[in-house]
């Protein structure tokens, strides 16, 4: 009984604050295919804006934690790689991050789980290859190197 007073009470507190605060998603999304695409350039996808928290590769597996603005409606999201890659060494492919919020005004702040499955980018050639990830929007990649060995 106690401790349903203090979730009331927590709970209150929060409903009364006019800062947006962090709704943090309790599991996991379902795990998405990256979509590999001829020219980047051409990308016409929704691009709503998002920061990029931490991003970590996992065998075939790009595990995200993102934060975005929202809470009233579903948000998408989708993960576009080019099929061409530059030619260093390791090769490096620009991977872009695609974020549709469907119209939502919401101020809540969201942190959400995202995991993509890269088994597709094995087909672009290289045993292995630093994953350049733009956030939506983006024209710099997030800071940091991401190593994918397919």
């Amino acid at each position: 009984m106690k401790s349903l007073a203090v979730l009331l009470l927590l709970m209150l507190s929060i409903c009364g604050c006019e800062n947006p605060t962090v709704s943090v998603e309790p599991k996991m999304s379902s795990l998405d295919t990256v979509q590999i695409i001829n020219s980047p350039s051409n990308l016409d996808a929704p691009m709503d804006p998002l920061k990029i928290v931490e991003a970590t590769v996992e065998g075939s597996q790009l595990l995200l934690t993102v934060e975005y603005s929202g809470g009233a409606k579903e948000h998408d999201f989708a993960l576009y790689c080019g099929r061409a890659i530059a030619k260093s060494m390791p090769p490096q492919a620009s991977v872009f991050l695609s974020h549709n919020a469907h119209g939502d005004l919401a101020k809540a702040l969201i942190r959400k789980e995202l995991q993509f499955d890269l088994t597709p980018m094995a087909g672009l050639g290289a045993s292995e290859m630093v994953i350049r990830l733009f956030p939506p929007g983006e024209r710099s990649p997030v800071a940091g190197q991401l190593v994918y060995r397919p």
